[in-house]
């Protein structure tokens, strides 16, 4: 994929980033969703594992959900949460900073409009 010549050098630099960051927030958003699931797995199979145990239905999730197995995943999906986070925070001032310019150039070039108008 070439690079657009926006004619600023920052504001390029500012797209391609957007870009890089886009690419690492769907593979930090595909991690996550892959350890939900894997996690849910775990849940199931402690699950399955107290089937011949006699207690509550309560009971058996309170300790299918509590399985060191299932713990790890939590602690796992929380980094990747906060990776996913702050990939889409990094995102959003990076456009914002894209807004901004552009705000300031259309603002710019009507100066310059106005300015021939008189001429």
């Amino acid at each position: 994929m070439s690079t657009a010549r926006l004619g600023d050098p920052e504001l390029e630099k500012l797209i391609h980033e957007i870009s890089t960051f886009g690419s690492k927030l769907g593979k930090a958003e595909a991690n996550y969703e892959r350890l939900v699931y894997e996690m849910k797995h775990q849940v199931h199979l402690a699950f399955i594992n107290l089937k011949d145990t006699k207690m509550t239905l309560r009971e058996k999730e309170a300790i299918a959900n509590t399985q060191p197995e299932v713990m790890d995943f939590v602690k796992k999906i929380a980094e990747v949460k906060e990776e996913y986070i702050s990939l889409r925070h990094k995102i959003k001032a990076r456009e914002v900073w894209c807004d901004m310019y552009r705000s300031i150039n259309s603002k710019n070039k009507r100066e310059m409009k106005f300015y021939q108008d008189l001429s």
